[in-house]
């Protein structure tokens, strides 16, 4: 057989299966194709929202679609509107911050108080008499200067005088002075006694009153470390230990 022959046996061949497979496909449609009444897809159901002029939006409810088709092909959905109303851009108040709560009035300050004064210790002060002559006590003068001894005070000490309750300073009182009366004394030591120019061993010697020698005493006292010393008329001090005072 010659080999047009057989490429054409070849073809016989493969168009018969072909064939097969169109009828059958044919055959599947026919039994099983699609419905003959099948109603046409309506209009497509759209949904427009509106913008009022008030800010407002209009809401779309569309309804469900219906499960069997309508018996008007014609018919159209009515969508709902709902409009939603948009809150408009009104200005908020600041917040109003509470009003604080008055308290108790405030304590007014205490009147300042006046320059203390200072006062320098003389000659036969004594602590009460300095006191006095201001107008205070003596245990208002000690505490005002830390004294425990009213008694340890010497010449030439600075002592503050607080001032007054309204603020004032403290006038002092104005004391007579008093003339001494002369006390006799007589000098004890046999080697004489030095006569100092203040109430201190340092001080400088005015003279040398011999042993037995008769002086006159003001009677002024001062108490210095712990040695009393007493002045003579005639100026200086003496310590009286070295001499026998009269009365005493």
């Amino acid at each position: 057989m010659g080999e047009l022959a057989r490429y054409r046996l070849f073809l016989s061949f493969l168009a018969v299966p072909v064939v097969v497979i169109v009828l059958i496909v044919v055959l599947l449609v026919n039994a099983f194709g699609g419905d003959d009444n099948e109603t046409p897809p309506t209009e497509q159901q759209t949904a427009v929202a509106q913008v009022e002029p008030t800010l407002a939006i209009s809401v779309v409810t569309v309804a469900p679609a219906q499960t069997s088709p309508p018996a008007d092909a014609s018919a159209t959905v009515t969508p709902t509107v709902t409009p939603l109303a948009i809150a408009t851009n009104t200005p908020v108040p600041p917040p109003v911050e509470p009003t604080p709560t008055i308290g108790a009035a405030a304590t007014p300050a205490s009147a300042p108080r006046g320059t203390a004064q200072e006062y320098e210790v003389q000659p036969n002060d004594t602590l009460s008499e300095i006191a006095d002559s201001f107008g205070l006590t003596s245990a208002e003068l000690a505490e005002a200067n830390e004294i425990e001894n009213p008694d340890e005070i010497q010449v030439g000490d600075i002592l503050i005088i607080p001032a007054t309750a309204s603020g004032d300073e403290r006038t002092p009182a104005a004391t007579p002075t008093p003339t001494p009366t002369p006390i006799s004394a007589t000098v004890d030591p046999e080697e004489g006694l030095n006569v100092r120019e203040e109430p201190t061993t340092d001080s400088d010697v005015l003279e040398v009153l011999l042993g037995g020698a008769e002086i006159l005493l003001t009677g002024t006292r001062q108490t210095i470390d712990d040695i009393e010393w007493v002045e003579l008329v005639d100026g200086g001090w003496v310590q009286s230990q070295y001499l026998t005072i009269e009365g005493e």
